[in-house]
């Protein structure tokens, strides 16, 4: 499901933040009058207008104004939201962001749900920056989350070409077998759970020797100090450009004892997760 949104004009902000769900499995919400874009750090899934929408950590979500809308939640769930209304057309005025002259209208489409295709952490960091700036610098918050809606526009754009045959389609990495991409994949997308070599293994196809083997051969490294370093570096990051307390992110990076994620950061960084902080 896609909706088309028109980027004439500066969206304007009602309210933006980190929100922290999981304390109830289901909830529901309605925004009267105010378009809704979620950045997930978890998985689970969006009810409206009765069809479910599945998504993951590294998804984008595009609710509108006044739809009955119902999330399904883990224990953990940590997403940055904006709350903004959007003007179909507007006068020309003096602020600078006025419709192209000409007529043409700027409306694009957007899926309710998506992917988000390029850096993740970036998006990421720019939520940060625009739930600080919002208070301080509303205009610099809007025009930072206009650059947001305008990119998932080129995102669908782009996916449909391709899709459509338009463009060359998207080849594997050379050099890297199918099997260690798409294991490194699942890694990334649900560094959050349990995993384990054997269970990443039988994804695949392949035995869990092999898989260490392969991952040996490509990365100099075994399956299991893989996923610890990309736990770590999703820590490091987290712990150092964003406002989610340290117990979160345990839960974010699969490692929710907190004794267990203090040894695994002073074995890797070399410091406690608290000195990060300061």
């Amino acid at each position: 499901m896609v909706f088309e949104v028109c980027l004439d004009r500066r969206p304007a902000i009602a309210q933006t933040g980190l929100s922290i769900h999981g304390y109830r499995r289901r909830e529901e919400f309605m925004l009267h009058g105010l378009w809704g874009l979620h950045v997930y750090l978890y998985g689970g899934e969006l009810r409206l207008r009765n069809e479910v929408f599945p998504f993951t950590e590294g998804s984008v979500s595009l609710t509108p104004p006044d739809t009955a809308l119902e999330w399904s939640f883990p224990e953990h769930a940590p997403h940055y939201y904006v709350h903004f209304q959007l003007e179909d057309r507007d006068p020309p005025d003096d602020s600078g962001d006025s419709p192209e002259p000409g007529g043409e209208s700027n409306c694009v489409q957007i899926p309710i749900v998506t992917r988000y295709d390029r850096d993740f952490t970036t998006l990421v960091e720019e939520m940060e920056t625009l739930s600080r700036s919002h208070t301080l610098a509303p205009r610099r918050a809007e025009v930072l989350l206009w650059d947001v809606l305008w990119r998932l526009a080129d995102q669908e754009r782009e996916r449909w070409k391709r899709e459509s045959g338009e463009t060359r389609r998207g080849e594997r990495e050379p050099g890297i077998p199918a099997v260690v991409q798409i294991v490194t994949s699942v890694i990334e997308n649900e560094l959050a759970g349990k995993l384990t070599v054997r269970s990443l293994a039988g994804r695949v196809g392949v035995s869990h020797n092999h898989l260490t083997n392969l991952f040996r051969r490509v990365y100099g490294t075994t399956v299991v100090e893989y996923i610890r370093r990309r736990r770590c570096r999703r820590a490091f990051h987290l712990l150092t450009r964003t406002s989610l307390s340290i117990t979160s992110i345990a839960h974010d990076v699969g490692v929710p004892d907190l004794q267990h994620f203090n040894k695994m950061i002073r074995r890797e960084l070399g410091t406690a997760p608290s000195d990060l902080r300061r």
